[in-house]
């Protein structure tokens, strides 16, 4: 009898500052927003993933109750769906669909319907399972494109750091980006490889939608009376 109330809105990202991007939506959401790499301080791996804001608990592009941008990543449209273990399969690394428990778009008495009366799952949980098998499929393709990276030593940490009309200087650290000067230093042999791996599609990718820092400050300038006057990475 379970129900699922739509989120078009995408009200569960209004206080996220990043979210995990895919290799194959980096041509789509380089004209949107910044795309980066994040280092995960415990194993040490490193992530993709879109800059929504410019600190904690600040996403830019929802205002007033509405997601603001023409494209929303996979991670983001997949809630409350997600792909876990079941603890009583005979097959413990099999994957299946999962509702996250604390959602507020799933109910018993209003919504739509995730099964039909046959038992079935409906069109819209199809779509659902469609996009977490996408999804599934992406992040292997992006884990093998950040080793590559790796491996090539492509990867550089950098700062951004404004300075507001007073003066004042934030900065934000713990992003990482694809170097263009190793990348012009590799050999013809390391280029050809990335070449047929289509890898420099997504490194021009990431590198132009750094250009989309410019449209999130000024969203983040809508919001402040110390207006931010200049930015350097």
């Amino acid at each position: 009898n379970t129900k699922f109330l739509p989120n078009p809105d995408c009200i569960h990202m209004q206080k996220q500052h990043v979210s995990s991007i895919t290799l194959k939506e980096f041509s789509r959401a380089a004209s949107s927003f910044p795309i980066v790499l994040i280092k995960n301080k415990e194993t040490g791996q490193y992530n993709t993933a879109v800059m929504l804001g410019l600190e904690q608990n600040e996403n830019l592009y929802y205002n007033k109750d509405q997601w603001k941008c023409n494209y929303a990543p996979l991670s983001i449209l997949h809630h409350p769906f997600i792909l876990g273990r079941d603890e009583n399969d005979a097959e413990p690394n099999r994957l299946t669909t999962c509702l996250l428990d604390d959602t507020p778009f799933v109910s018993e008495t209003e919504g739509q319907a995730l099964y039909k009366e046959d038992g079935k799952p409906t069109e819209l949980l199809t779509h659902y399972f469609g996009l977490l098998r996408e999804l599934f499929e992406g992040e292997k393709a992006t884990n093998t494109f950040i080793e590559k990276l790796k491996e090539l030593d492509l990867i550089v940490p950098f700062t951004l750091e404004t300075v507001s009309a007073a003066g004042n200087k934030r900065q934000l650290t713990g992003l990482h980006m694809v170097e263009n000067t190793r990348v012009a230093a590799l050999s013809a042999e390391k280029v050809q490889e990335l070449h047929k791996l289509d890898y420099f599609r997504a490194i021009h990718a990431m590198d132009i939608s750094l250009g989309n820092m410019v449209t999130m400050i000024k969203h983040k300038n809508d919001t402040l009376e110390d207006k931010i006057m200049n930015f350097q990475l």
